[in-house]
């Protein structure tokens, strides 16, 4: 049912799906790289390393959603992604696998991204249930926008990205913003530098 093994009691860790790819994109199902882990990727001057990233104050950039099916289509310089999961982490609380709740684990985002020549920007919007039937109606909220550009060896990069917790009866909210830039020194040595700051308010 679940595949666990190694790596958090997973056999496939990372991603494992399945798929059908034409002229109108690629639809599949599995365990995916959501939506905002890809914006992530390429928004992040870390590149959604283990440390300095926006991914090690914010773990959504870093996630990945069991059970789920994701569209992804490029349309010129448009690109746009849909993910819905039902159950998003299999192997913490239920999700999922309560039969006639389907809100358990839910997650659901997309983004659409716009590249041409050297401007590249996008927008996310990402949104996750609690994982037991207790919590169901607890949600996280997440939207993020960035936004790189290259101007000879060097690319600067501007992100933010705001979220909602709302946990009965209390919410809170964060913002994040990011900068920095590469700096293609070489064609084998590159200096890239970012800064990121998180501000946390309760309503």
């Amino acid at each position: 049912d679940d595949g666990r093994s190694g790596q958090g009691n997973r056999l496939f860790g990372r991603q494992a799906w399945l798929g059908l790819s034409g002229a109108y994109g690629t639809l599949s199902l599995g365990r995916h790289n959501t939506p905002m882990y890809d914006f992530g990727v390429q928004y992040d001057p870390m590149g959604i390393s283990t440390r300095y990233s926006i991914g090690v104050q914010d773990a959504t950039f870093q996630s990945r959603a069991d059970n789920s099916i994701k569209y992804a289509g490029k349309f010129g310089p448009v690109t746009a992604k849909l993910m819905y999961s039902t159950g998003a982490d299999g192997v913490a609380g239920v999700n999922g696998e309560v039969p006639g709740n389907y809100k358990v684990g839910r997650e659901f985002g997309g983004s659409l991204a716009y590249e041409n020549g050297p401007l590249a920007v996008a927008v996310v919007y990402d949104e996750l249930n609690g994982n037991t039937v207790a919590a169901d109606d607890n949600k996280t909220r997440k939207v993020a926008v960035a936004a790189n550009y290259k101007i000879g060896s060097v690319k600067p990069y501007l992100g933010y990205r705001y979220a909602r917790f709302m946990t009965t009866p209390t919410s809170q909210t964060t913002n994040l913003y990011w900068a920095g830039a590469q700096w293609d020194l070489t064609p084998a040595w590159s200096l890239t530098g970012a800064r990121s700051e998180e501000h946390t308010s309760e309503l």
